[in-house]
């Protein structure tokens, strides 16, 4: 197989590819993110695949979205769900919506990488390069009969960039956590740096880049009970992505998450006030609930946190006039 060299390739298409775990909110943002265009693809590691969790899918496809599953998951909800179950999943989902996508981590086998390039042999693939000891060679020799048509997303400081790059493919994907998780809520400082990968992932040689939005990349079945309500919103800023944190008032001790919340999100809405660029969908589900002096819960200020998120690097996206990659 004849082996590509980034060097030589012309870098025509810009693609932004979020990583998010197949939970409701994860899902809602994407279905309801009706301002989502083809230059966003978001991962989905299946965690159930519920069949509520299914018609979601189905729906975002009806609402013009694309996306790529997983189809051996680490992770489930007891138990991640079976790739033939996944693969399933895929099969009966549109072929020009939906990617089928392998993560080859630490202990995958050549045998699951074979099995994954026979199921998926006639379509568009996506493999996610995590931490795995692979060489070029090696993975060059499973991968071969699937061509050049596979989208290589790698996680920054897992395998070496070199591996990807000598591999065919149609584009090859950076991918890196922005947001910085710290031990408890009350911990986090009104702003701090999200990443700058959005402007320089071209000068490393990618075709596209990806995060983990503002969700960290460590799988949760179910939070616990917040001792301090803690609400996150990126911004763009001088060539690069900020978050902001907005953190309910002391004492942080357990309960009144009504009066928690609404402290945080009165924070949210001062600064929101004061700036341009929030004017966006999920700013406005957090400017309702403090005008109806209401609390969501736990999920919908997640989920308003991640379109905020998408629409943001979307309308960066447009606004350099980049062009998405299928």
């Amino acid at each position: 197989m004849r082996q590509h060299s980034q060097s030589t390739r012309k870098q025509e298409f810009l693609v932004y590819f979020p990583y998010l775990r197949e939970k409701q909110e994860e899902l809602l943002s994407v279905r309801d993110g009706g301002f989502l265009s083809d230059l966003t693809i978001p991962i989905f590691e299946p965690i159930t695949l519920s069949d509520t969790n299914q018609t979601r899918m189905e729906h975002a496809i009806q609402n013009g979205r694309r996306f790529a599953i997983i189809v051996n998951s680490a992770h489930g909800k007891p138990q991640p769900p079976r790739p033939n179950e996944a693969a399933h999943v895929v099969h009966a989902l549109p072929p020009d919506r939906v990617l089928p996508a392998l993560e080859i981590r630490p202990g995958t086998r050549i045998a699951q990488i074979a099995w994954f390039v026979g199921e998926f042999l006639d379509r568009r693939c996506l493999v996610v390069h995590r931490n795995h000891q692979y060489t070029s060679t090696e993975l060059i020799q499973q991968l071969e009969p699937l061509g050049e048509s596979v989208i290589h997303v790698t996680i920054d400081g897992g395998v070496p960039e070199e591996v990807v790059r000598q591999l065919p493919a149609q584009a090859r994907v950076l991918l890196r956590g922005g947001f910085k998780h710290q031990p408890t809520n009350a911990d986090y400082q009104e702003q701090s740096h999200f990443d700058d990968l959005l402007y320089t992932f071209q000068n490393r040689g990618f075709d596209g880049f990806g995060d983990f939005t503002t969700v960290r990349d460590q799988f949760q079945a179910g939070g616990g009970a917040a001792h301090t309500i803690a609400l996150h919103l990126t911004e763009v800023a001088g060539g690069r992505i900020l978050a902001n944190h907005f953190i309910s008032h002391p004492p942080h001790i357990r309960g009144n998450n009504r009066r928690k919340y609404l402290e945080a999100v009165e924070r949210l809405v001062e600064y929101v006030s004061e700036r341009p660029g929030f004017d966006t969908v999920g700013v406005a589900g957090f400017r309702d609930s403090w005008e109806t002096r209401s609390n969501p819960g736990f999920g919908k200020p997640k989920r308003w946190s991640i379109q905020h998120h998408f629409e943001i690097i979307e309308r960066e996206l447009s606004r350099r006039g980049e062009t998405p990659i299928m």
